[in-house]
């Protein structure tokens, strides 16, 4: 009987040693689990976190693009602002051409008229030097006659 009670003994205490065991495994089990859960759950909370920031991301963009409409619609405004100021200068250099040509125009006739007006001068000026010879001419002339209307001529 006493053996059979040590016999009973060691496999009571195997059965304990293996419920022992299968308890650790179950232990260590559960804090994988846990530990997996915590994970879980952290991957969870950055994954919460990157589509927050995704949003905010997205509507950042949304403005931008918003912004960016706008600033496209004042350029196109101040586009068509100097457009329409690079056609008025056009009109007034294309009216300032005209009338520097005229001026031009006006300084050709101006100094043709100066031409003509040297020339009659000069003209003049060898008429006057003629008329002095022929006056001192006619001077000498009747100075040499001795006195008026006497002398031939």
């Amino acid at each position: 009987a006493a053996a059979a009670a040590s016999a009973a003994a060691n496999k009571a205490t195997a059965a304990a040693s293996q419920q022992q065991a299968s308890a650790a495994q179950l232990t260590q089990a559960t804090q994988g689990a846990q530990h997996s859960a915590l994970k879980e759950s952290s991957l969870a909370a950055l994954a919460n976190n990157g589509e927050t920031a995704a949003k905010n991301t997205y509507n950042v963009a949304v403005a931008v693009v918003r912004d960016l409409e706008a600033a496209l619609g004042d350029a196109s405004a101040v586009r068509a602002q100097a457009l329409n100021q690079l056609h008025a200068n056009e009109g007034v250099f294309g009216a300032q051409n005209a009338m520097a040509w005229r001026a031009q125009q006006a300084a050709n006739a101006l100094h043709q008229q100066q031409g003509v007006a040297l020339n009659d001068l000069y003209s003049a000026q060898g008429a006057a030097g003629q008329a002095q010879n022929a006056a001192n001419k006619a001077i000498a002339k009747a100075k040499g006659s001795g006195g008026y209307g006497g002398g031939s001529g």
